[in-house]
């Protein structure tokens, strides 16, 4: 990785940002070689941390049109084949029995048709209301990830304390990461553990809402900021309009999440669905043989289209079609991580940051912070006795290259 940097101290930064815990290498590295990712890369998180993600999620190509004809990966048919089948025994024993009986109840096919069309208008309603709830959701995880960007960017443009400053962007990050967990029912943050405290990581994991107590802990820095003359009123308000829409973004999933469709229309469209195609073998008669695979394929659309909106209707679970949320935390992490690297190189720039500046992001803090809110990720003394100060940026960031084990 090294050898296509060139030398330059940006390429040395973004080198160093791999070594960030968790896996953000394989992201960092492939945005600074320009490389094109898959979507399936972007959002198999699993090739990037640990196992508490999902193995992937399902996306398609426009050019794998025919591919998509035989493909069973994302698709409902798993799900929907037991009940298809049924439905096509059942058109299997009702043609048998015309055929050696020579006999079959007279269900006019206008009437069907009819009864076709009001089920078709039935499942599109119950079909656009789960995606409006799927796209819902979306909207609100591109809000969090606008938020916590700019929460980020304020902080580090505005504080003047860059221990403050790092505390905020760590527990940004793990706002994120939390949200995923909490809609999920999970009290699993198993992937901010190497960017926490300690004490920090077992009070937010044992915290009743997680998502909240990330929040708090934020609110507290910026109130020790202000309070300290480091952080204008003004700016002050500002990082909190943006932790209060953070916190309407994960309410308003908490709302898609806790409020299913009414039971009452999802068991009227299943006995609709029932009724129909088990009186569909008889109007279908005429067809003869040929009305077993009809009853198939009809099957097969009214139980698929179903199907999809059951799938669809709480996205923030684990299935193939659910939102890709790892992938969202991953892309917090690494942008949040980017704009920390960013601020201490220029903060060594300015001669206003500590001797190792890339400290309180590469290495997990040790210290737990005061009642203040305020956390000191690294020892100074420590820090000086270890570590000579370069005279230039890029060797000051070289210096911190080599502490981690010399060549990347």
């Amino acid at each position: 990785m090294s050898s296509k940097s060139n030398g330059s101290s940006r390429d040395v930064q973004i080198s160093m940002l791999s070594l960030t815990p968790s896996g953000t290498l394989e992201l960092i590295n492939n945005a600074k070689e320009g490389q094109n990712r898959t979507t399936d890369t972007v959002h198999q998180p699993q090739a990037i941390r640990s196992s508490t993600h999902h193995k992937g999620h399902a996306y398609y190509h426009n050019d794998h049109w025919f591919h998509h004809l035989i493909a069973c990966y994302g698709s409902v048919i798993p799900t929907i084949a037991p009940r298809v089948l049924i439905f096509v025994i059942w058109a299997a024993a009702v043609r048998l029995f015309e055929y050696f009986l020579d006999w079959s109840p007279d269900i006019s096919t206008s009437i069907h048709g009819v009864a076709g069309t009001a089920l078709g208008l039935l499942l599109v309603f119950r079909t656009n209301s789960a995606y409006d709830r799927f796209w819902e959701g979306r909207k609100k995880w591109g809000m969090i990830i606008n938020r916590t960007r700019d929460l980020a960017r304020q902080a580090v443009a505005w504080i003047d304390d860059e221990r403050i400053v790092e505390r905020i962007v760590r527990h940004t990050i793990a706002f994120a990461y939390a949200c995923r967990a909490h809609l999920r029912a999970s009290r699993n943050i198993d992937d901010v553990d190497d960017i926490l405290s300690k004490q920090e990581f077992f009070a937010m994991a044992n915290a009743e809402h997680i998502p909240l107590k990330a929040t708090v802990v934020i609110a507290e820095c910026i109130r020790k900021a202000k309070n300290e003359k480091k952080l204008g009123p003004y700016a002050a308000q500002s990082l909190d309009m943006n932790l209060t829409s953070l916190l309407d973004q994960i309410g308003a999933c908490e709302r898609i999440k806790k409020t299913p469709i009414p039971f009452s229309y999802v068991m009227h469209t299943r006995r609709f669905i029932t009724i129909y195609l088990l009186t569909l073998p008889f109007a279908l008669s005429t067809l003869e043989w040929y009305m077993i695979p009809a009853v198939g394929g009809l099957s097969y659309a009214f139980l698929g289209i179903e199907a999809i909106a059951i799938e669809i209707e709480d996205p923030f679970q684990l299935g193939l079609n659910d939102l890709p949320l790892g992938g969202m935390c991953d892309t917090i992490r690494k942008n949040l991580l980017h704009v920390m690297i960013e601020y201490l190189s220029r903060r060594v720039d300015r001669g206003t940051g500590s001797a190792d500046p890339f400290a309180t992001v590469f290495t997990k803090p040790t210290t737990d912070g005061d009642k203040n809110g305020a956390t000191s990720t690294t020892n100074d003394s420590e820090s000086k006795s270890s570590i000579t100060v370069p005279a230039t940026r890029d060797e000051k960031i070289v210096k911190r290259q080599e502490s981690f084990g010399g060549s990347l």
